[in-house]
C-alpha cells in the first residue's frame, strides 16, 4: 500500500512543474491535470490503486469538460463583445441619421408655415349660407370652420375679417341683430 501511494504522489508531481509559475501552465492543461491528480487522490484514498486509476481517469474527464466549457464561454464572451461594439456602432449611425431627418422634418415644416402663411396672406374668402331669418351653422360645415380655426391659430401674426350679411326682406334693425348674431 506504501509503494501505492509513492507511486501516486510521484506521478501527480510529474504532472505539475515544480519550477514553472501557473501563468505559464495553459489553463486548460492546468484544469486537466488538476481533474487528474485530485480524481487520483480521492481514488486512490477511497478504493487503493484501483480507484486511483479509475480516479484519475474521471478527474482528467471532468478537467477536459471544464477547460472546453471555458473555451466555449470565452468564444461567446468575445462574440458578445464584438456584438456589443457592433451594437453601439449602429446606434451611432441610427442617432445621426434620425438627426438628419429631424433637421429635414423642421425644414419641411417651417417652408409649409411660411407656404401656408403666404396663402393665407394672399387672401381667401370662406362663405357659410344660411336659412332666410336664421343663424344656425349647417352641422355639416361645422368640421371645417373647426380646421381653419386650428389653422388660423396656429398663425398668431394674421389679422382675421368676418363679415356677415342677411338680405333685404327685413327691416335694418332686425337685419343687423341677424348679421351679427350670424358673424
Amino acid at each position: 500500500m506504501k509503494r501505492i501511494c509513492i507511486s501516486l504522489v510521484l506521478a501527480l508531481s510529474l504532472n505539475f512543474p515544480l519550477s514553472s509559475s501557473a501563468d505559464d501552465i495553459p489553463t486548460d492543461d492546468m484544469k486537466e491535470a488538476t481533474g487528474f491528480g485530485i480524481g487520483a487522490l480521492i481514488g486512490g484514498l477511497i478504493a487503493g490503486p484501483p480507484g486511483a486509476i479509475l480516479g484519475a481517469a474521471s478527474g482528467a474527464i471532468t478537467g477536459i469538460k471544464d477547460a472546453e466549457k471555458d473555451r466555449k464561454l470565452a468564444r461567446l464572451e468575445k462574440k458578445l463583445q464584438d456584438k456589443s461594439i457592433q451594437l453601439a456602432y449602429l446606434q451611432q449611425q441610427f442617432d445621426k441619421v434620425r438627426a438628419h431627418h429631424e433637421e429635414h422634418l423642421q425644414r419641411v415644416r417651417q417652408s409649409n408655415r411660411q407656404e401656408q402663411v403666404q396663402d393665407i396672406s394672399d387672401g381667401f374668402s370662406f362663405s357659410v349660407y344660411f336659412r332666410t331669418g336664421r343663424s344656425d351653422i349647417d352641422p355639416t360645415l361645422l368640421p371645417h370652420i373647426r380646421d381653419l380655426a386650428g389653422l388660423i391659430q396656429g398663425l398668431p401674426d394674421i389679422k382675421v375679417m368676418l363679415e356677415a350679411h342677411a338680405d333685404k326682406r327685413g327691416n335694418k334693425a332686425y337685419n343687423r341683430k341677424l348679421s351679427e348674431a350670424r358673424a
